[in-house]
């Protein structure tokens, strides 16, 4: 790929930023969004054919040298997840990340694990052993985030039942996924909460899986007919219930773990609707300046606009994912790749 090769003379580097980037007239695509498309298929086989396509691999040594950089310093790089759930699926992706990165640190790194289902804590806090990493190197944090929260707060949540009553007892491995994402399911907003069912019974996109990642088959192909039923059964709202759980925004967050943002190499956040709200936060914290940032939505959303203006004067390529179940926006500081 352009910018792994060595290419010289100016002419050849103004060639590489553009097969790399693309310019538009006078306009650098660094203004442009998105920058680049992510693409989650396995094999590296492309998911569309818009260009430039990258896939997470990608990254994994630019982020090596960024932490390489901090643990220079005698400081230790942290990945944060907010939103981790069980983090099952994430394991998968997480395993050839931090492997690359501790080799190119030649350090552990500290991965950081927010999320405030108590059912999911004990299984997060065991999660050392599948990613190559001591206990000591992974930190749960019990909590939900927003921009302002540093208190015990409400949120909206499934009751269990709803799986026992529409989901046969005998189908125990369905079951057990769809109380896992109903679990996860869980917001500020009772609107939000609702917008998540209602979405995927009704969108073609989720009954198609289109364009999705492998590893989503199952979710399309059984586990959204599942929620479909629940849906059209027309008394789901009923099994929503408040729960209070401990609440931080990222000062909070960064004052709770004991780090500094400026330790931050990756941050990801998958908070059900309030990924632009915790990423304000962290956006004000002074030195936040990771290689890499993930959060789920749209470059259209408005309420994003503050947050993508931050990433791009600060030197960012900003891209988004192609796939069908969501949409996963990106901000990337570093060398071409």
């Amino acid at each position: 790929m352009v910018g792994r090769k060595e290419i010289g003379g100016a002419t050849a580097i103004l060639a590489a930023a553009v097969a790399w980037w693309g310019l538009t007239g006078k306009r650098a695509m660094r203004n442009e969004l998105p920058s680049f498309l992510l693409c989650e298929t396995e094999g590296r086989r492309p998911c569309s054919r818009w260009d430039p396509l990258r896939w997470l691999p990608d990254f994994y040594e630019p982020l090596g040298q960024g932490a390489k950089r901090l643990v220079d310093e005698a400081r230790t790089p942290v990945i944060i997840h907010v939103g981790a759930c069980d983090f099952k699926s994430d394991t998968r992706e997480y395993q050839p990340l931090i492997e690359a990165v501790v080799r190119h640190a030649g350090s552990p790194v500290r991965l950081v694990l927010v999320e405030p289902e108590e059912l999911f804590q004990e299984g997060l806090r065991k999660k050392h052993e599948e990613l190559g990493l001591s206990e000591d190197d992974v930190t749960v944090i019990q909590a939900a985030m927003n921009e302002e929260c540093d208190d015990v707060k409400v949120q909206y949540g499934f009751n269990l039942k709803i799986v026992e009553d529409f989901i046969p007892e005998e189908d125990g491995i369905l079951r057990h996924y769809i109380a896992t994402a109903m679990l996860s399911w869980r917001s500020f907003s009772w609107q939000k909460l609702t917008d998540t069912i209602t979405g995927l019974s009704t969108k073609k996109q989720f009954a198609t899986g289109e364009g999705s990642a492998e590893n989503w088959g199952y979710f399309h192909t059984t586990m959204v007919p599942a929620i479909r039923r629940i849906y059209e059964a027309g008394n789901w709202t009923e099994y929503i219930q408040e729960v209070e759980v401990p609440c931080l925004n990222a000062s909070g967050l960064l004052e709770k773990a004991g780090l500094r943002a400026a330790d931050i190499i990756m941050l990801t956040i998958d908070a059900e609707g309030y990924d632009i709200p915790i990423m304000k936060s962290f956006i004000g914290s002074p030195d936040f300046s990771p290689t890499l940032v993930r959060w789920e939505g749209s470059l259209e959303d408005f309420t994003a606009g503050a947050v993508l203006r931050f990433f791009q004067s600060q030197g960012y390529f900003v891209g988004r994912s192609q796939q069908s179940h969501s949409r996963d926006v990106l901000a990337y500081k570093g060398p071409s790749v």
